[in-house]
């Protein structure tokens, strides 16, 4: 104990006397270690923290689809018929339980206000194995037709609106102008869906459209929790039985397959790659960072050789030299892992921020206990790996030849050390700022394409009809007629419309097929229902036939299609006239015209940007409306100006009726590139970081060349050698291993950009444009970095070097 007193004793007295040093280390390492503990937070919240229920992996969700679907996360929500099929007829899972989304209004709370309920079966919490913070369960009973109305609280609504008072059971809340009574509260690890406000029993009224009892698909969620050594495979082989019992008494059910996909895999499968790639990206720039430093120490260490070699000669161990280089950098990387962690209680929030509403799992992000260990030991492991060739060096020779000056050989192999250093750096720091490049580059291209929408100037405003005042088709229509004549008669409106869904928003999801042509291979399509002036408003161009007329109501609904589903669909024919089917076969309808395409993010129509055209329905709101509405104005003028005056002439229509959401078509397309927005900004953000360490390691690695060669450069200058010779030859140095660390990162992009290759859109991997702008970005940041040190060779003083000679 006291011989590892009096090494810490050393370790401080020796980092104080070279502050500048010190303080450098520390930044350089508390920057990466920062950018670590953030990007880890983030990964280990949203890919590696297992679901808070008991034995997650054994919760699949349930979708059902067509059988060219099969093993694919594609499909719909099954029926309540499908539901209860499954859940009477399975025997490979353990308990099947069902969920209804729906949005009624809260009142008497405050301002109306639409709220995310779930409708859930009595079995929900029990399945998941999760318990009611106080009060109780739904039971059995509740679950019937005609029970009691009953809701069970999330803890943020608790919290929020009652003060997380217990005294909240027993008291009802109002939805949809129902009264339901409260029996209990979740805790608060219970967010399942995110942005849930409260669970309603199944037996409740409730505002959800369902389909019809025996069609496949609904709106259900069906969750199961599989059996104790029951497999994927065997539970999948059970449901094929299944389903083809059901398509012998169901003929709908025929070509329908039920797939199960892992719960956490459903929430989190889009975002687990990405955030392993930027987890990588910072292991880079930490790595970095480690080389940097351990540069500095090497060059700490040959400062302090003669001191070294002394003490051994003196009978110093090794071991003990090499403990108090270690500790000297353990000592260093535990000083930088606080300041670290200081700059992650920063990042955290910042990056909560920047992403949650397109990855709502960040909401959990937390220095928690896990990452905090994970970071002493990332930082321990920090201090030993820039420790390890400077302890090797300082005790690599014992001999008494070490009390000479060993001149040639101890400088060349300190800069082999330190060339590999150098060029390691700027090899890394290359592969991540093409990658960068190439996320930007993509991301601009995304924002370039032509969204197939005029979204100039366009309003659009989110609202819910109640069942309880718009029950029946014609209350909606009417609704939707009202809106139009108030939205038409604001000032500067040129144009107004009415829809259940508009480009880059929700819109329903669903399968259909050509009438003369039942067994085309086709995609699920988008599905609207519009008013005659849709088009116009969101500037879709009419290509053939025509729009809708108003109030046009016929048996076999008119239809308008986009020119991507009448190529596919209808090749080399004209599709005017014919007819299609879907919502399941419910509604035949008979095109009547043809418009351009419009791009959708959805994954339904592909993975990447480029295949976000896809099949588009339209249908006549006259003819099919639904209660979830978007009024939409084309403006002549500010649409901001506009937005207030929206709100308005809502509240005049309907004073009770929330408004879900108003905002610019701009900034909905906009908040549509949020993901791609985020990893690009973060990758960003790295290569900057990376750069910057790795210039500072350029820095000093010239200040230590330059240095060793003051007595070279002043003889030189002495013997009339020009300001811009000694200049070339002291950046020469820096140029070739800038160089070289080009070549080896060169090599190492191409197999990293590899990795980004389905995050990019209209840019190749090995886009040369920005291979060759990234290259010239580093080379610029390597010679800026040398040029001081460079620019101090051509001041040395040749008579202060001839003097001393």
């Amino acid at each position: 104990m006291r011989t590892f007193i009096w090494d810490m004793r050393y370790v401080v007295r020796s980092l104080a006397a070279s502050p500048a040093v010190t303080v450098a280390a520390i930044v350089t390492i508390a920057l990466g270690i920062g950018a670590a503990t953030t990007t880890y937070s983030v990964v280990e919240a949203v890919v590696l923290r297992p679901l808070p229920f008991h034995e997650p992996d054994r919760l699949f969700l349930l979708h059902v689809a067509p059988a060219k679907w099969r093993s694919s996360t594609i499909g719909g929500s099954p029926s309540r018929y499908t539901f209860e099929r499954i859940r009477s007829g399975s025997r490979v899972f353990e308990g099947v339980a069902g969920q209804d989304s729906a949005a009624p209004i809260l009142t008497g709370l405050g301002e109306p206000e639409r709220i995310r309920v779930w409708q859930v079966t009595s079995n929900l919490f029990s399945l998941l194995g999760v318990q009611p913070l106080i009060g109780r369960a739904f039971t059995v009973q509740e679950e019937q037709p005609g029970s009691n109305d009953v809701v069970i609280l999330s803890y943020s609504f608790w919290v929020s609106r009652f003060d997380g008072v217990p005294a909240v059971l027993g008291r009802t809340v109002t939805l949809d102008g129902q009264p339901s009574e409260i029996v209990g509260v979740m805790p608060p690890h219970m967010n399942y869906p995110a942005d849930t406000a409260m669970w309603r029993a199944f037996g409740a009224t409730f505002t959800s459209r369902v389909a019809p009892p025996s069609d496949p698909q609904g709106r259900y969620w069906v969750l199961g929790r599989l059996r104790d050594g029951i497999s994927l495979e065997q539970a999948s082989a059970n449901l094929d039985a299944l389903t083809a019992r059901i398509a012998e008494d169901e003929p709908r059910f025929d070509g329908w397959v039920a797939n199960l996909t892992p719960l956490h895999d459903y929430f989190f499968s889009r975002t687990r790659t990405p955030l392993l790639l930027m987890l990588g990206a910072v292991a880079l720039v930490l790595l970095v960072a480690c080389a940097n430093v351990a540069n500095l120490l090497l060059a700490r260490v040959l400062a302090r050789e003669r001191e070294i070699s002394i003490r051994l000669a003196l009978g110093s161990s090794r071991g003990r030299i090499v403990r108090q280089v270690l500790s000297e950098s353990v000592t260093l990387a535990l000083a930088a892992g606080g300041l670290g962690v200081l700059i992650a209680t920063w990042g955290v929030p910042a990056v909560v921020w920047f992403a949650a509403s397109e990855i709502p799992a960040l909401a959990t992000t937390s220095l928690n206990g896990h990452v905090l260990a994970v970071c002493v030991a990332t930082t321990l492991l920090t201090g030993i790996l820039f420790g390890l060739v400077p302890a090797w060096h300082a005790s690599r020779d014992t001999s008494p030849t070490a009390l000479r000056y060993k001149g040639a050989s101890v400088a060349s192999w300190r800069h082999r050390a330190s060339d590999v250093f150098v060029v390691s750096q700027v090899a890394v720091t290359l592969v991540l700022v093409i990658g960068a490049g190439l996320l930007v580059g993509s991301f601009l291209r995304i924002i370039s394409v032509e969204p197939g929408i005029d979204a100039d100037r366009v309003v659009t405003a989110q609202v819910g009809l109640p069942a309880e005042r718009y029950g029946e088709d014609a209350e909606i229509v009417a609704f939707s007629n009202r809106a139009l004549e108030r939205l038409r008669a604001l000032p500067g409106v040129s144009v107004a419309s009415v829809s259940t869904g508009v480009a880059f928003s929700s819109a329903a999801i669903g399968t259909f097929t050509v009438v003369d042509r039942p067994d085309a291979e086709l995609p699920m399509a988008l599905i609207s229902s519009v008013s005659p002036e849709y088009f116009r408003t969101f500037g879709i161009r009419l290509r053939r036939g025509r729009v809708f007329q108003p109030a046009e109501r016929n048996v076999r609904a008119p239809v308008i299609i986009n020119e991507w589903l009448a190529d596919q669909a209808f090749p080399g024919r004209d599709p005017l006239g014919k007819q299609i089917t879907f919502y399941g076969g419910q509604v035949t309808g008979t095109i009547v015209g043809v418009v351009s395409n419009t791009r959708q993010p959805s994954l339904l129509v592909g993975a990447g940007p480029e295949r976000k055209v896809g099949p588009e329905i339209y249908t006549s709101l006259a003819n099919l409306p639904s209660s979830g509405l978007k009024l939409n104005v084309r403006a002549g003028r500010d649409t901001h100006l506009l937005i207030p005056a929206m709100r308005r002439a809502i509240r005049e229509i309907d004073p009770l009726l929330p408004i879900d959401r108003i905002s610019t078509m701009s900034a909905l397309i906009s908040d549509t590139l949020t993901r791609q927005r985020f990893y690009t900004v973060l990758l960003s953000l790295f290569a900057a970081l990376t750069l910057l360490v790795a210039a500072a390691g350029v820095f000093g690695m010239m200040t230590f060349a330059v240095t060793k060669r003051t007595h070279e450069f002043g003889i030189r200058i002495a013997l009339g050698a020009r300001s811009g010779q000694i200049l070339s030859a002291a950046l020469r140095p820096a140029a070739v291993l800038t160089f070289v660390g080009l070549a080896a990162g060169l090599l190492g992009a191409q197999l990293a950009s590899r990795l980004l290759s389905s995050f990019l859109y209209g840019i190749s991997p090995s886009e040369p444009y920005v291979i060759a702008g990234s290259a010239l970005v580093v080379v610029a940041a390597a010679m800026a970095a040398g040029l001081l040190p460079a620019w101090r060779a051509t001041r040395v003083d040749p008579a202060m070097t001839l003097r001393a000679e």
